[in-house]
């Protein structure tokens, strides 16, 4: 990126105009420097969750299509689940006043799109169906009915993914895209800061900020990474946690803030802290939508501090995802020790 692209892009930025956000968008259209694009789409970014946005053209980058009079298509999805899997799911209507088509698919925020499975129901199976996805939230994952056009983003967006790996959709979905349509807005930051502008968290002081409370919901409590992740520093981290003497408590906090500080260190790259981000950004919208308000509201905040530019272990959602995963690491791990000892 070239030193005249950066002193651009700060000055943008620093108008904070509507203006300025789509000069922004065609920058990062038009540049042919990654690290170019990458610094517009950052300032892109921060001015969206100001609720300062570019005009549509500017980011669709062609005259945008005629929008139908009346909308064929419905979109559902669910949140993020704690391995970043969630389900799309679509209603097609039949042009010709038959069975709709239903089409359910699963996508992953690392890697796409992974399954869909389509067929035609008469429109009381398509309630019976929709009413089980939204027993979901049982479960503690939200199931929720979603602008139209954000869904045909979030599903062009997961086969972005796959084409980045040189990986094919699954069957049949190519046959669907005519009728799903293609997305006529960009939805690269969260429609969560359209309802919740940065005016309005900070208004809030008494929205609960602390991780624990987070993770404590049911939407978040299976938030973990992988136990594969943390297993080189389970051991010590039992060892720390097996001082009970209280003249080696001072010494087990030591240990037990150094494997925090070592792991959060070595999981959290940007790519991971950009997708967990996201993680949040998009389980709050569909909270949001759901009237879980605060629920919501706390997942942004969490969102906003990670998305900051302070050290990922200045970030207490980043810390205490550690933590419990590690904590939960050793209780599988002592589980496992259990089942291969013998029984006497």
């Amino acid at each position: 990126m070239s030193d005249h692209e950066r002193e651009r892009i700060e000055a943008l930025l620093k108008e904070a105009t509507t203006e300025a956000a789509t000069a922004l968008a065609e920058l990062e259209r038009q540049t042919a420097s990654k690290e170019g694009r990458k610094a517009a789409r950052r300032a892109l970014y921060l001015l969206r969750t100001r609720g300062i946005k570019p005009v549509a053209e500017a980011i669709v980058g062609e005259a945008l299509p005629d929008r139908p009079e009346v909308e064929t298509l419905r979109a559902f999805a669910t949140a993020f689940d704690g391995a970043g899997n969630r389900i799309l799911f679509f209603e097609i209507a039949d042009p010709y006043g038959g069975n709709p088509m239903a089409v359910q698919m699963m996508v992953n925020d690392q890697t796409g799109l992974q399954t869909s499975d389509s067929a035609r129901l008469t429109r009381r199976d398509l309630r019976r169906r929709l009413q089980q996805l939204e027993q979901l939230q049982t479960e503690g994952l939200p199931f929720v009915e979603i602008p139209a056009d954000y869904g045909r983003w979030l599903l062009a967006e997961s086969r972005e993914l796959l084409r980045r790996q040189n990986k094919p959709s699954p069957a049949g979905v190519l046959e669907l895209l005519p009728r799903i349509g293609v997305a006529i807005h960009d939805y690269l930051v969260s429609p969560i800061y359209d309802a919740v502008p940065v005016e309005k968290r900070n208004a809030e002081k008494d929205v609960e900020r602390d991780p624990s409370a987070l993770f404590a919901l049911p939407w978040f409590e299976n938030w973990f990474f992988a136990v594969e992740d943390v297993l080189r520093a389970l051991t010590d981290w039992e060892n720390a946690t097996g001082l009970s003497d209280a003249s080696d408590a001072d010494k087990a906090a030591e240990m037990r803030e150094r494997i925090v500080r070592e792991v959060a260190t070595d999981l959290f790259t940007p790519g991971v802290r950009a997708r967990y981000v996201r993680r949040l950004e998009e389980t709050a919208d569909i909270l949001w939508r759901l009237s879980h308000e605060a629920d919501a509201k706390m997942a942004v905040i969490h969102a906003q501090e990670l998305a900051a530019d302070s050290a990922v272990l200045e970030v207490p959602f980043a810390r205490a995802l550690v933590e419990r995963t590690l904590i939960a690491g050793l209780a599988v791990m002592k589980e496992q020790r259990a089942e291969r000892t013998p029984q006497g």
